[in-house]
């Protein structure tokens, strides 16, 4: 009797132990943070284009998705194109800006030829911000410049 009582009360401890010491994947991923849990629910790169009817007709579409107003102030857009190393800046913005809810804000280059005025506009000819539309990627960031957060 003596032996199942030790034998029972090593296994309780050893499942203890076990339980305390080791996490499953799911209870790591919620404990530390990943590239998904750094994505914001509530402000987003909706729609964008590296070239319409020319090559520089280019915009970039940041859409507020959330019930309340998002301040733009810390924000920077970045793109960094397929084979490269480093974000090129498009905006940062160190004032206030306000996108209400549900709202949206259009960053166009100059060549941009659409219907909707943009709220902001860059050119592509003076500056080393235009898109290239063979691959890369497009980021909102929120912060100092090596520490941003992904936003899309």
């Amino acid at each position: 009797m003596k032996k199942f009582l030790f034998l029972t009360i090593s296994l309780c401890l050893l499942g203890a132990w076990f339980g305390v010491c080791f996490q499953t994947r799911a209870q790591f991923e919620v404990n530390q943070p990943t590239e998904a849990s750094r994505v914001s629910p509530n402000f987003v790169v909706s729609q964008f284009q590296t070239a319409g009817g020319t090559a520089n007709d280019e915009f970039i579409e940041l859409h507020n998705v959330s019930s309340n107003a998002v301040d733009l102030n810390g924000y920077r857009v970045v793109y960094r194109s397929a084979g490269g190393t480093n974000d090129v800046p498009f905006v940062e913005w160190t004032t206030s800006t306000i996108v209400a809810p549900g709202g949206y804000y259009l960053i166009a280059s100059t060549g941009y030829d659409g219907t909707v005025t943009p709220n902001l506009t860059y050119n592509p000819t003076t500056c080393s911000c235009s898109m290239g539309a063979a691959g890369g990627g497009i980021a909102a960031r929120n912060g100092a410049v090596n520490s941003g957060v992904l936003i899309d």
